[in-house]
């Protein structure tokens, strides 16, 4: 397989931490970035002055602009990151989302399919197969229980039916729970990072439901890993989980934590949310077989996160 390098990608969305992570991944192995964002100062200074990331403000539904871009920069691949809610969203903020985000992607996809230009779309592995007690694999039936999946949904959907009508070409990674390095510590942003934060400040960690609900945990640098894969090898009409393939509960990885961090938790319990999934679990035969990877596993990934995060926060 020939590896395809120097492509010039445009990332729309991407100012969290998986996307700045997957930024810094890409341009070391030589690929051309240019990012799309509503706000520039999202964006790490040393992104734009060591890597000279070059960062263009604009709105998704700024289409001519971003057509304009696509064909002055000579744009190969766009990685599509933008969303503006998480699982736990209302329906209000849902209907922002339709407005904001899902409309103006499909009237993007429509553009990048006329143009013959590949996507890869980020939707959500955690939230889009909703409850499910066998083994997820990218066949599995999707039920979202959420409106962040069900947003996720709609735009999967929709590149499905242009890859059949007008032949665009695409990747859909689905990822799991997400944690690592350059992850905040506010309450939005996933369950290991809170937990971590909330230990070392000796608070009290809220927990909802009995804890024993289980998540597939995955180590960024492996999302960073099959990301860099996937545009490398140049594979296309796929959908991909990206996922550690074991699941773990809550309560233990708050074990894993206290251990690694010598300390113990408080902890809460809150009763169940309908918009959390109770178990997940992912089959990841085709990131093994067909990118040749082997994510961390839980122990491993969470002892270099603890180390990542004690010297971000010199604790």
């Amino acid at each position: 397989m020939s590896i395809k390098r120097n492509q010039v990608i445009l990332l729309i969305g991407g100012t969290g931490f998986i996307g700045i992570n997957i930024v810094n991944t890409l341009m070391i192995s030589g690929h051309k970035l240019i990012m799309l964002t509503r706000n520039k100062e999202h964006v790490p200074e040393y992104l734009i002055k060591l890597l000279q990331l070059n960062i263009i403000e604009s709105n998704l539904d700024e289409l001519d602009k971003i057509s304009s871009i696509v064909d002055e920069l000579s744009i190969d691949l766009v990685i599509h990151m933008a969303s503006g809610i998480v699982a736990g969203s209302d329906k209000k903020e849902c209907n922002n989302e339709l407005l904001n985000i899902v409309l103006p992607t499909m009237k993007l996809l429509d553009m990048l399919s006329q143009k013959s230009i590949k996507v890869i779309f980020f939707s959500s592995g955690g939230t889009i197969y909703g409850n499910k007690s066998d083994l997820i694999t990218e066949e599995s039936e999707l039920e979202p229980i959420n409106y962040y999946g069900y947003s996720k949904l709609l735009i999967e959907q929709y590149i499905l039916f242009l890859s059949r009508l007008l032949k665009l070409e695409y990747v859909i990674v689905r990822p799991s729970n997400v944690y690592g390095k350059l992850q905040n510590i506010d309450e939005t942003q996933g369950f290991i990072e809170v937990a971590i934060g909330k230990i070392l400040d000796n608070k009290t960690i809220e927990i909802w439901g009995s804890g024993k609900q289980t998540r597939d945990f995955i180590h960024i640098s492996d999302v960073c890993t099959a990301i860099n894969k996937i545009v490398s090898q140049g594979i296309s009409n796929k959908i991909i989980n990206i996922a550690c393939g074991k699941s773990h509960s809550l309560l233990e990885i708050i074990d894993i934590l206290e251990k690694e961090l010598n300390m113990k938790a408080l902890l809460s319990f809150r009763d169940n949310r309908a918009v959390d999934a109770k178990h997940i679990r992912f089959n990841i035969k085709y990131l093994r077989s067909e990118l040749d990877y082997e994510p961390l596993n839980i122990y491993d990934g969470m002892s270099i996160f603890v180390k990542d995060y004690r010297k971000k926060y010199n604790v």
